[in-house]
């Protein structure tokens, strides 16, 4: 056995959240601000770094007919603190950031979830580097309901990850130029390679086990 053929092993990641809930997964009154583990660090409103607001049907997102999909007890919608309550938000790139905790041995992440966003997704960054093609582009319309979005990704490091989501909010003459992101479901694993050592006594006992002496057995 070699170094070079070391299993992976796959582990969930723990402090991966959906959009507008606290630490134990359930949504957050509607005007939470800021939450908990999303936040905005590219606005079109002028604002860097600047806290979300969830936004639920409490606020009338919901209320007019095609507006965002309904609420439940697992995520919220967020949406820029400049554009709460009113819900209208410059036209633009809005970007969303979370982060999680991997260990130093960590070689690779599977993140999946269910995304609606208003308007467009135009990226997923994985510590600064794209992880392939927008899943949300269509016409707009991205707010009606869920589309399942998965990755795997090599460009980890040990410690604080960050991802990003990249949206983009269309111009009027939409009525009501709200925009938000809806993240519900996500779940993630990393794969670590096992420790030199513990390989190195795995290999040395299947070595044992190989060269074992047969026992003599008497008829």
């Amino acid at each position: 056995m070699f170094l070079g053929d070391r299993p992976l092993l796959a582990q969930t990641i723990s402090d991966l959240y959906d959009t507008g809930v606290d630490n134990n997964g359930v949504s957050l009154p509607d005007g939470t601000t800021p939450d908990p583990h999303w936040t905005i660090i590219t606005s079109s409103d002028g604002s860097v770094a600047s806290p979300v607001a969830v936004k639920t049907s409490a606020s009338g997102e919901q209320d007019r007919p095609g507006g965002w999909n309904a609420d439940s007890s697992t995520s919220a919608w967020i949406m820029p603190l400049s554009g709460y309550p009113g819900g209208l938000s410059n036209a633009g790139y809005y970007d969303y950031l979370t982060t999680f905790s991997l260990p130093s041995n960590a070689s690779s992440v599977t993140i999946s979830a269910n995304m609606a966003v208003d308007n467009y997704e135009v990226g997923v960054l994985l510590n600064g580097a794209s992880v392939g093609v927008p899943q949300l582009t269509g016409n707009g319309f991205n707010f009606l309901s869920y589309t399942p979005i998965s990755f795997t990704s090599d460009n980890v490091v040990g410690g604080i990850n960050s991802l990003v989501i990249q949206t983009y909010n269309t111009p009027p003459p939409y009525i009501d130029n709200s925009t938000g992101l809806r993240i519900d479901g996500i779940t993630g694993t990393y794969t670590v390679v096992p420790e030199p050592a513990s390989i190195g006594l795995f290999g040395f006992a299947l070595l044992l086990l190989r060269h074992r002496p047969a026992s003599n057995s008497k008829n």
